[in-house]
């Protein structure tokens, strides 16, 4: 029997949503999805998309962007799409030094909210943390 709760307040949502659509909302492959709203996070997180958009601005070496599959015109990904996206959001994630451990496939695809928030603050805090050195503060 599982006893553990998760909770996710309003106010993370905001924040990561408003993140997002500061640091993606004016790249062109983006456009339709973003800016979003906080109440779509999930929805918006369950492709891998924005995963793979994160983890190229925290270190553009560490995917390669022609490996995503993108929303083209507008249309529906299929599912087949969105696992590939996920499979390589994950083991980038692992590839950059994030925790992973249950992290999956199907933890993002059946939107477990507090693994998918887990994921992507680690990735944020790689863009944020990465470029600091012990050399600029002596």
């Amino acid at each position: 029997m599982d006893s553990t709760y998760h909770t996710v307040t309003e106010g993370e949502l905001q924040a990561f949503t408003n993140y997002i659509n500061h640091f993606l909302g004016e790249d062109k492959e983006m456009a339709g999805k973003l800016p979003m709203k906080h109440t779509s996070l999930f929805e918006y997180l369950q492709d891998g998309v924005i995963f793979c958009k994160l983890q190229h601005l925290a270190n553009p070496n560490a995917i390669m962007m022609e490996a995503v599959n993108l929303h083209l015109d507008g249309q529906e990904m299929n599912v087949f799409k969105k696992r590939e996206n996920v499979n390589l959001a994950i083991a980038t994630a692992k590839a950059m030094g994030c925790v992973t451990t249950n992290i999956t496939l199907e933890s993002i695809m059946d939107r477990r909210e507090h693994i998918m928030l887990g994921l992507t603050w680690q990735v944020i805090e790689q863009q944020l943390l990465g470029k600091i050195e012990l050399r600029h503060f002596p």
